[in-house]
């Protein structure tokens, strides 16, 4: 029984023994490893560092670059703009001009239609019926005078008018007959202008609330302009702050993560010596 003991327990003991030597290769070759890795690490943080300022500087160049460019166009967009919203000013100017020389052209037009309808017919048939009642008077002188004329002792010229009083009256009473005609068709052009001038001060009365839209939606545009062109000087100032300090946010990094592999380093020194001492004990047992 006794010899049995001790051939379990030398038995155990040797399974021990290879256990901590085992575990002992193990810390050693993580450490190995480790430390290979961390090497090469900081070897690919300081190898990577100048290419990654380099693509970081150029990425924040053209990105300023672009800011530039558009605070430019948005700039000569803003000219376009206050340019044609002047000339719209202008136009609705104009256009309100004309529409309201156009109205204040109807009382004329209003007064020309009624001397054409009403004053002027009704003068020319009072001067109609003057020469008719003078052509009457007019005849009845001619009669007397050529009456007279034909007295043998009375020493008076024969009256003989190439155009009697009368005829003369008679002719130019003729002479208004067409003009109610001519006023007549006068009144009817006066009024279709004065309906078409009616239309054409609607129109340009419409032409001109449409201006005025257009200028308030140009002078809206302007607003958002001038916020695109804010927000654009402020990125402008950002990515040029972010240009000066990339460099130094870069190193910071290198350097924490330099600090963080050599302390990984000199974790994986003592895991390798806790290993090497783990190795050298299962050797001393052993023998």
């Amino acid at each position: 029984m006794v010899g049995l003991s001790r051939k379990v327990g030398a038995g155990h003991m040797k399974k021990k023994i290879n256990f901590r030597k085992i575990v002992g290769g193990l810390l050693c070759t993580a450490a190995a490893a480790g430390m290979i890795f961390g090497l090469i690490g900081l070897i690919q943080i300081w190898n990577v560092r100048p290419r990654v300022l380099s693509t970081l500087d150029e990425m924040l160049a053209s990105l300023d670059l672009t800011l530039e460019a558009a605070e430019e166009g948005l700039t000569l967009l803003d000219q376009m703009l206050v340019t044609t919203s002047e000339n719209i000013i202008y136009l609705k100017a104009g256009v309100d001009a004309l529409a309201e020389g156009i109205h204040d052209s109807g009382p004329m037009l209003e007064a020309l239609t009624i001397l054409t309808s009403e004053d002027l017919p009704e003068s020319i048939a009072a001067t109609q019926t003057s020469l008719a009642s003078a052509q009457k008077s007019a005849r009845l002188i001619d009669d007397t005078l050529s009456a007279l004329s034909k007295i043998p002792l009375l020493p008076i010229k024969a009256y003989q008018p190439e155009t009697p009083l009368s005829t003369s009256l008679k002719e130019v009473s003729a002479s208004l007959d067409p003009l109610p005609e001519s006023l007549a068709a006068i009144e009817t052009s006066t009024k279709d202008i004065q309906e078409n001038l009616e239309t054409v001060e609607k129109e340009l009365t419409r032409l001109s609330d449409s201006i005025a839209k257009i200028e308030k939606d140009l002078t809206n545009a302007g607003e958002i302009i001038d916020q695109y062109q804010a927000s654009t000087s402020l990125l402008t100032v950002r990515v040029e702050k972010a240009r000066e300090t990339a460099a130094r946010w870069v190193n910071s990094i290198t350097w924490g993560l330099t600090f963080l592999l050599v302390w990984f380093l000199i974790a994986q020194v003592g895991l390798l010596v806790q290993g090497l001492e783990m190795w050298e004990q299962a050797c001393k047992q052993k023998k």
